[in-house]
């Protein structure tokens, strides 16, 4: 796969290795998150993959900035009682 493609692999806001949060983020926050991830490398248009969470937040990248994913591929986003 990487002789073809990049991978990155974000760590959501208050996940992860990030800092803990100081309030509880949205599906939308993380969104934007990654949007503005991908203006800061210059990525104009992406292929979108998430797990769980990620699924919601590759949905909602997908839904509110189309133009910016080129493909969407969702595992197992199941249920999530974020925003």
């Amino acid at each position: 796969m990487s002789k073809r493609y990049t991978a990155i692999a974000l760590d959501f806001l208050g996940t992860g290795d990030s800092d803990p949060s100081p309030s509880e983020y949205t599906v939308l926050d993380h969104a934007r998150t990654v949007v503005s991830f991908m203006d800061s490398l210059n990525i104009r248009q992406a292929n979108i993959a998430g797990n769980l969470l990620g699924g919601h937040v590759a949905a909602e990248v997908a839904i509110n900035w189309s133009e910016r994913v080129n493909k969407l591929i969702m595992a197992g986003p199941g249920s999530f009682g974020g925003n």
